[in-house]
């Protein structure tokens, strides 16, 4: 719906209403355009295809018991580490929980506010590479903490490639990542840049048994 409408009224996050409404206000306000069945069929068919993600968006409940069930493992190694660095009982708990604190909370805000900073500091500040017809644009410190997300305007300009490393250094973390997943058999079917679909398009045209 974002790629749909991007900076118009339709938009369900645009910060060109406000920054703080694009970068999590819209989050707050419930609007039933974004839960709708028919909004999942036409924008995120995929959701509905798969089972796993079918289930957890019927069950609401169910990802925040996913989530909670990491305080344990945290908790628990950082427990049995300090006790077997030799603290006391009462250490180890404080130990465990200071990093239940850092390491599943702080971070989980943290990882927010970075992946809320594509829909808003990346539609405000920034260069671009295409005149595409919003304002996304190529936000360096975005992409630095985002894995390369923060590339935003070369995403637009070409929203099905898994890379968005337009420049030889707009780095790609994220692109490079689903490579190596590529290379052990975990990921396939990876969408290239529109340049090399073209070609591979125009390859297969001259020649029919190119694949």
């Amino acid at each position: 719906m974002h790629h749909a409408h991007s900076d118009e009224g339709e938009d369900p996050h645009s910060p060109l209403v406000t920054f703080l409404w694009g970068h999590m206000g819209w989050l707050f306000l419930r609007n039933h355009d974004l839960t709708h069945v028919s909004s999942y069929a036409k924008y995120a068919r995929d959701t509905l295809q798969d089972p796993y993600y079918f289930w957890l968006e019927r069950r609401p409940v169910a990802p925040l018991l996913i989530y909670a069930a990491q305080i344990i493992p945290y908790f628990a190694i950082a427990f049995l580490a300090a006790m077997s660095a030799g603290e006391a009982f009462e250490g180890a708990a404080m130990f465990g929980a200071s990093v239940v604190i850092w390491g599943v909370f702080a971070r989980t805000v943290l990882v927010w506010h970075i992946t809320w900073s594509v829909n808003s500091l990346t539609h405000m500040f920034g260069y671009r590479n295409h005149a595409t017809e919003e304002n996304s644009r190529n936000n360096w410190l975005v992409a630095l903490v985002a894995a390369g997300e923060g590339w935003h305007n070369n995403h637009h300009q070409d929203p099905s490639a898994c890379s968005v490393q337009h420049r030889w250094w707009e780095f790609d973390l994220t692109y490079w990542e689903v490579r190596a997943l590529a290379w052990m058999g975990i990921a396939r079917d990876i969408t290239p840049l529109r340049s090399e679909r073209v070609k591979r398009a125009s390859n297969a045209r001259r020649d029919p048994g190119v694949a």
